[in-house]
């Protein structure tokens, strides 16, 4: 398998005034594609946008934890690793 070095950091538009906290690390589909992928989460975060080009557009929304896992249910709303990392952080949130 394949080893990541990959260093997370916050980029504009996020101010790295935040905590970022590592969840999991797991392969997405082992045996088939060396996909690491890493899982954090990130607290108080503050939107700071960047001036967009033309045509683009961003639309920014904020969901409860409930609203988000339900989302996870609907198949066009969320990939999987997406979904994984929501239903694994309230898995701990639970926990703590």
């Amino acid at each position: 398998m394949l080893r990541s070095h990959y260093s997370p950091t916050l980029t504009p538009p996020f101010q790295d005034t935040t905590r970022l906290e590592k969840l999991l690390d797991f392969y997405s589909h082992p045996g088939y594609v060396a996909h690491k992928v890493h899982l954090y989460v990130t607290y108080d975060l503050e939107w700071e946008p960047l001036e967009m080009e033309d045509g683009e557009e961003l639309r920014v929304q904020t969901f409860t934890l409930d609203e988000a896992l339900s989302a996870t249910k609907m198949d066009y709303r969320c990939d999987p690793e997406a979904a994984l990392a929501l239903w694994f952080y309230s898995e701990i949130k639970i926990k703590n």
